[in-house]
């Protein structure tokens, strides 16, 4: 018996659903794994900076390896137990929200790398760093398992007990008191709010200082545009974005990621060689080209 055009259109659409995941998906891993990478490898990189956007791309890793398959998942429909349903959901909320706390810990250490230029070194430390990376993550986990300890659904199911499946869905087993008031305005919201004003605040002082190295004067009219920040949370999207918006623009990053790039290929067009490509021998000179074993 053939499906209904009702049941064929909502095939197509899932499989139209899941290739778009599965593209960003894609995009949001292989963009933060080489942000990870060239920070491993260049010891330059490893500064306080970097340290969040390290933390941001682990988060995005996650957001690729587990939350858009999660989600897909659940969107899906498959039969669970009401707590693995939960955990599952909550697992997604850790994630995302580790995401916006790395983001935002970018914003405040951007705003103190312009606002107090001399002290900056001296009050963020690598030390302090670890630990507001730490507590990003702490704070993540706490918010994102708060419905593992009864804001729920639970209630709403009637007599079903913890042996009994059913059809695992977001919205069945999270209850929007939590997801609205609780997760999208205090850990959402609030955040955004934060960066807009921090990012807005940045934009002033950076204007302001080049004003002046130029000796010149402005309308105050064209106030930056604080879109982009808005736009960073609003899909999974923002997991392969971050990459570009935090990593490659700096030159730093870039010229490591080219370095390493044309090394590699250099070794891979010199085969066979004596030499192999070694990794880890990045200095500031650049990757080195190590002699295997035998060679003279």
């Amino acid at each position: 018996m053939s499906s209904s055009p009702a049941v064929k259109v909502r095939e197509h659409a899932d499989t139209l659903y899941i290739s778009i995941e599965a593209a960003i998906a894609l995009a949001s891993v292989l963009g933060n794994v080489l942000v990870v990478l060239v920070v491993c490898v260049n010891r330059t990189l490893r500064n306080t900076t970097f340290c969040f956007i390290v933390s941001l791309a682990v988060a995005d890793i996650a957001v690729g390896v587990l939350v858009i398959p999660l989600a897909v998942t659940i969107s899906l429909g498959i039969n669970t137990q009401f707590y693995t349903c939960l955990f599952l959901s909550c697992l997604l909320v850790i994630i995302t929200q580790s995401s916006i706390l790395s983001l935002l810990a970018i914003a405040v250490d951007r705003y103190l790398r312009v606002k107090i230029p001399t002290r900056y070194s001296t009050i963020v430390t690598q030390k302090r760093a670890y630990v507001a990376v730490c507590l990003c993550w702490v704070i993540s986990f706490l918010t994102g398992l708060v419905p593992m300890v009864g804001w729920n659904n639970r209630h709403v199911l009637g007599n079903l007990s913890r042996s009994d499946y059913m059809v695992c869905k977001f919205t069945t087993v999270m209850t929007m008191d939590y997801m609205v008031y609780f997760n999208f305005f205090g850990w959402v919201v609030a955040p955004l709010v934060v960066m807009i004003a921090l990012y807005g605040e940045i934009f002033r002082v950076i204007r302001r200082q080049l004003n002046r190295r130029a000796e010149a004067t402005s309308d105050g009219s064209s106030i930056p545009k604080l879109a982009v920040y808005v736009g960073i949370f609003m899909s999974h999207v923002n997991s392969a974005l971050n990459p570009l918006v935090y990593a490659f623009r700096i030159k730093r990053f870039r010229v490591t990621l080219l370095e390493i790039t044309r090394r590699c290929m250099s070794c891979k067009a010199m085969e066979p060689s004596p030499y192999t490509c070694s990794m880890p021998a990045l200095t500031e000179k650049g990757l080195q080209c190590d002699p295997v074993d035998g060679a003279k």
